[in-house]
């Protein structure tokens, strides 16, 4: 979301607050490990500071899932998530 003066941010972690709401930023160089552990567990995720849109996240934004033998799996860069059920999908909350 484009938020020049904070108002969406503000409204995400008001929004996010009592379910974990995990706040990264673009910036820091373990964002991408931590949003796949965020992803994988279905914790609402905040990323902060971005300027342009990192090709690893692509998959991740466009839901490009693939079923998978009893699961579906998403690739993000080197990391592979997996979900037991097709529920889950739709559990997975990132704002940008």
């Amino acid at each position: 979301m484009m938020d020049p003066h904070g108002v969406g941010n503000a409204w995400v972690r008001g929004l996010e607050a009592e379910n974990g709401l995990m706040v990264l930023n673009s910036s820091d160089s373990r964002m991408l490990t931590k949003l796949v552990s965020a992803v994988r567990t279905g914790t609402p995720t905040l990323i902060e500071d971005v300027a342009e849109i990192d090709s690893a996240l692509l998959p991740l934004l466009s839901r490009n899932v693939v079923r998978q033998v009893r699961a579906l799996q998403l690739k993000m860069d080197s990391y592979f998530i997996l979900e037991r059920n097709s529920a889950n999908h739709d559990l997975i909350q990132v704002w940008i």
